[in-house]
């Protein structure tokens, strides 16, 4: 992300995620231990960033990574095109992000209004949490 220009390789406005607040977990953790009934289910993203998709139409190109050259060879006019961000690009938290809050909202949760990574909604009575 270092050689990033701004307005041209991204928007300064699509570089920051949020991150959920430590209160809400720990709510999330005491509701968890008084209530036996509830269930936790763990979710861990393989290859996140890879997941995103960039949102204000970037495009953005990378030299030939080390040990691709026996594919593309080592000359300078050649670059790939990125088909979505790369984990060490500026925007690439941010575009899993908002990936991830697309679908979520897909699912019918909702977002909390005191923690912008707290989702939750109900059914048939019973509350699931995403966090």
């Amino acid at each position: 992300g270092y050689e990033q220009i701004e307005g041209k390789s991204y928007y300064n406005d699509s570089i920051a995620a949020p991150v959920t607040n430590a209160n809400s977990v720990r709510i999330v953790w005491v509701l968890m231990a008084t209530n036996p009934e509830w269930i936790a289910k763990i979710v861990d993203v393989e290859g996140a960033f890879l997941q995103g998709k960039f949102v204000n139409g970037e495009v953005m190109y990378i030299e030939v990574p080390d040990g691709m050259e026996q594919f593309y060879g080592r000359r300078e006019d050649v670059v790939l095109k990125l088909n979505a961000p790369i984990y060490g690009t500026k925007q690439a938290a941010f575009c899993f992000y908002k990936t991830l809050v697309d679908k979520i909202k897909n699912s019918k949760y909702e977002r909390s209004k005191a923690d912008p990574c707290l989702y939750y909604r109900w059914n048939n009575g019973r509350l699931a949490l995403m966090e």
